[in-house]
């Protein structure tokens, strides 16, 4: 791989790229399919790859690492949802990007600390990566911090009443971004309909 602008990438994520991209309809993947695997593809993507990202040696510092006072303060809001449900035996808490459990082991001791009854009731499910999430129903909450931001998205361009979708496409043995038409969608609703000509607005 000669390019320079790959001198920093996994260079068999980029090759799974590009024979995806060569293999579609069209010869190109949406930006959310691109981000996906970019992300998440086991033993090749970013989040999949260390569990340090967001830690003082990682790359990013998320609240749950800063201070187990975060953890704390979440666990005292899980509580009210308990007591509000009738403190029931056992409350599921599933956390989507758990990574290695700082914010789950901080929620635990601070209800220790409180005295809550919730710390014997509490039951603890990381949800990440190579997890997948029981579809049983159970009694509890949903708490995923940091982690909606980091799921993969969609990218559309609206310029002069069109929408246009930005997807990858592979062009002189490299990835680029490239518009592509699509019929109106939803999210039209959130493009302002009084832009002048040749303005140009972007959502993910």
């Amino acid at each position: 791989m000669t390019d320079e602008r790959w001198a920093e990438s996994e260079p068999r994520l980029v090759e799974l790229l590009r024979d995806e991209i060569l293999a579609a309809p069209g010869r190109h993947i949406t930006f959310a399919r691109f981000m996906e695997r970019a992300l998440t593809e086991p033993g090749l993507g970013y989040y999949a790859t260390s569990q340090a990202r967001p830690m003082r040696e990682g790359d990013f510092l998320t609240a749950p690492e800063l201070h187990p006072f975060f953890g704390r303060m979440v666990g005292r809001k899980l509580d009210e949802m308990w007591r509000r449900l009738g403190s029931p035996p056992r409350f599921v808490v599933r956390e989507y990007g758990a990574g290695r459990g700082t914010l789950a082991a901080a929620i635990t001791a601070g209800l220790a600390a409180d005295g809550s009854g919730l710390a014997r009731a509490l039951e603890h499910q990381a949800i990440d990566l190579a997890v997948a999430p029981s579809s049983d129903p159970v009694v509890g909450c949903i708490l995923a911090n940091e982690f909606l931001d980091a799921l993969p998205v969609h990218r559309v361009e609206g310029r002069d009443g069109d929408l246009r979708e930005i997807i990858r496409r592979r062009k002189e043995n490299h990835l680029r971004g490239h518009l592509l038409m699509i019929a109106l969608v939803s999210g039209g609703g959130f493009l302002r309909r009084d832009q002048g000509a040749g303005q140009t607005q972007r959502l993910d």
